[in-house]
C-alpha cells in the first residue's frame, strides 16, 4: 500500500451510499441471494434474500409492558428491516404493537413508485386499521408532505384513499376504482409526484389527481369513477421518502392492550419499486362521460347534451382538447374557479365528421366539455385532451 494511503472499508461506504441511492432494483444491493427450494429435478421454489437496511429505515410502536412496575424503558428508534420485511411480505407482529413503518433512506424528488401486489383482507380487523402500501411521506407526522395510497378499514368496511397534503391530508375515495378480486390476485399501484401535485393509478388507469394550491379551500372536487380531483390548501413538500406502513387503532398510550393480531402486506420488497421523475410528465387524456367510466368517444346523444367529466389542467402548461362527432354542433368549454364555480371559457362551432382541435391558453384548475348536437341522434367519435 503507497505511503500515505488508508484501507478503505467497503462495507462503511455502502451503508454510506445507501442514504443517495436514488432508486431501489435488485441489482443495485437490495437483493443479496437466491434461495432455491427444490421437491423433484423439474420443479423448484425461488426466495429473495435481501438487505432492506442498505435501502430503508424502519420503526415500530412497541407498547409491551415490563415486568416489574415502576418501569422506565427504552427502546431504539429504529430497527432491523429485514426482521420485518422478507419475501413474504411485510408483517406488523402480533402483541403490543401499534404500527410498523418502513422509509426510504434516500429523499427523492418528484418521485415515482409502484406496488405490485395483493392487499390484506381487513374485514376482520377493527375500524381504524390502515395500510399505506405505495406512496411517500415526508418523516413521521408530517406537516410538509405525504402521497400515498391508503387501505382502511372503516365503522362500514373498506375504503381506499388516494392521500396527499401537508398541514391537513386530504382523503380522495377511490374505493370504486379498487379491483374486485384486490385480496387474490396481484395488481399494480403507482403515484406519480409532480410539482403541481400527485396523480394516483391502478392498473394504468388514472384513479386521482390531487392539486398543491396554497390558500385555496380544501377539499375534493370531483369523485371517482373515473377519477377523483381533489384540492390541498397548503404548499405539500415535493422531496419525499418511499413509504410502506402498516397501522392499528391501539395499542396506544391511553389504550395498552394487546393489537387484534398480525397484519401482513403481501408485497415483496422486489415489488416495490421507486425513484426520483419528471416533475411534470404530459399525459394524453380519453375524455370520459361525468361521472362515468364510459368514454365519450362512442357515446350516442340522443337528446339534450353530453359533458365530459373534469380534465385536471392546473399546472399545466400546454391543453389540447380534440373533439369529432358525426352531426355538426356545438361544444362549451368551461373552467373551474378557485371559487368552486364552473365558467364559460368559450363555446365553438363543430362541423360533422371533422376533426376539431381546440388549445385552452388560460390557466384553471378543471376544465371541462359539452357537446349539443345540432341534429339527433349524434355519435360522439372523438374526446380527447392532450396536457404537457
Amino acid at each position: 500500500m503507497p505511503v500515505g494511503c488508508k484501507k478503505v472499508d467497503i462495507s462503511e461506504i455502502e451503508k454510506t451510499l445507501g442514504n443517495l441511492y436514488k432508486d431501489v432494483i435488485a441489482e443495485n444491493h437490495l437483493a443479496t441471494a437466491i434461495k432455491r427450494t427444490w421437491s423433484s429435478p423439474t420443479s423448484a421454489t425461488a426466495y429473495t434474500i435481501y438487505d432492506l437496511n442498505k435501502y430503508y429505515v424502519a420503526r415500530i410502536s412497541n407498547y409491551t409492558p415490563p415486568s416489574a412496575f415502576p418501569s422506565t424503558v427504552t427502546q431504539p428508534y429504529n430497527i432491523n428491516v429485514n426482521d420485518y420485511w422478507t419475501d413474504s411480505g411485510l408483517t406488523l407482529p402480533s402483541g403490543y404493537y401499534n404500527f410498523l413503518a418502513v422509509y426510504s433512506k434516500a429523499s427523492l424528488m418528484y418521485p415515482f413508485a409502484s406496488s405490485y401486489t395483493r392487499l390484506p383482507d381487513l374485514t376482520p380487523y377493527p375500524s381504524g386499521t390502515q395500510v399505506l402500501f405505495c406512496g411517500f411521506e415526508h418523516g413521521a407526522s408530517t406537516r410538509s408532505g405525504i402521497s400515498t395510497f391508503l387501505l382502511q378499514r372503516t365503522d362500514t368496511g373498506v375504503v381506499l384513499y388516494a392521500l396527499f397534503g401537508s398541514r391537513s391530508w386530504l382523503f380522495m375515495d377511490v374505493t370504486s376504482r379498487l379491483p374486485t378480486n384486490y385480496t387474490t390476485a396481484h395488481h399494480t399501484y403507482y403515484v406519480k409526484v409532480n410539482r403541481w401535485g400527485a396523480e394516483f393509478f391502478i392498473n394504468n388507469a388514472l384513479v386521482a389527481v390531487a392539486f398543491d394550491v396554497p390558500g385555496a379551500s380544501q377539499g375534493v372536487r370531483a369523485t371517482a369513477p373515473p377519477y377523483a380531483i381533489g384540492v390541498t390548501d397548503a404548499p405539500v413538500i415535493k422531496r419525499l421518502h418511499a413509504l410502506v406502513e402498516l397501522l392499528f387503532p391501539f395499542p396506544t398510550s391511553t389504550n395498552i392492550r394487546p393489537n387484534p393480531g398480525a397484519l401482513t402486506l403481501p408485497l415483496a420488497p422486489l415489488w416495490f419499486r421507486w425513484g426520483e421523475d419528471d416533475p411534470n410528465p404530459p399525459r394524453a387524456l380519453r375524455l370520459y362521460q361525468a361521472g362515468s367510466t364510459g368514454l365519450m368517444a362512442g357515446a350516442s346523444v340522443s337528446s339534450g347534451s353530453l359533458s365530459s367529466h373534469p380534465i385536471p389542467i392546473y399546472g399545466r402548461e400546454s391543453k389540447t382538447i380534440y373533439f369529432m362527432a358525426n352531426q355538426s354542433g356545438t361544444l362549451l368549454i368551461e373552467v373551474y374557479t378557485l371559487s368552486g364555480n364552473w365558467r364559460t371559457y368559450d363555446s365553438v362551432s363543430v362541423s360533422a365528421n371533422t376533426l376539431a382541435k381546440y388549445r385552452i391558453d388560460m390557466d384553471g384548475l378543471m376544465a371541462r366539455v359539452t357537446f349539443t348536437p345540432s341534429t339527433y341522434p349524434a355519435t360522439i367519435l372523438e374526446a380527447e385532451a392532450y396536457l404537457r
